[in-house]
């Protein structure tokens, strides 16, 4: 766990001597920049924490190295950001594992048709109402 830092980025295989990590918590920090490849080579992660962040975006390809190398992942928690959109694609690598998503407390502007379709198989918690 690393919670409560100061902690705004976190880069390219950042956890990569972390590979058995099932359980990774990066919440309560300012993080507002996550690099694409930062959880690449964690071989077990299960459930992953972002809450409480400084997160504005989440670039396609966040969670693709998390499928290839830990198709295990089932809970991703992204409450209390300052997401404003969910990109079509975002979780189409964790689909087959991911099976709860929160999303709650975010500045959504829109989710749009496709992405709920991609979406369906997941529990997602905090869909904006009428978006």
């Amino acid at each position: 766990m690393i919670n409560g830092n100061p902690i705004s980025a976190i880069l390219g295989r950042t956890f990569a001597s972390k590979r058995n990590c099932r359980v990774l918590s990066l919440a309560y920090n300012e993080i507002h920049n996550l690099d694409v490849q930062a959880f690449e080579l964690i071989t077990s992660l299960q459930e992953l924490y972002l809450n409480h962040n400084l997160l504005k975006e989440l670039k396609k390809g966040t969670f693709d190295t998390i499928n290839t190398f830990s198709p295990k992942l089932w809970k991703v928690e992204m409450q209390d950001n300052l997401l404003t959109t969910l990109r079509l694609g975002l979780f189409s690598t964790v689909i087959g594992s991911l099976t709860y998503l929160n999303i709650r407390n975010n500045p959504l502007a829109a989710i749009s048709y496709e992405l709920m379709q991609e979406l369906a198989p997941i529990e997602v918690v905090g869909i904006p109402e009428g978006k």
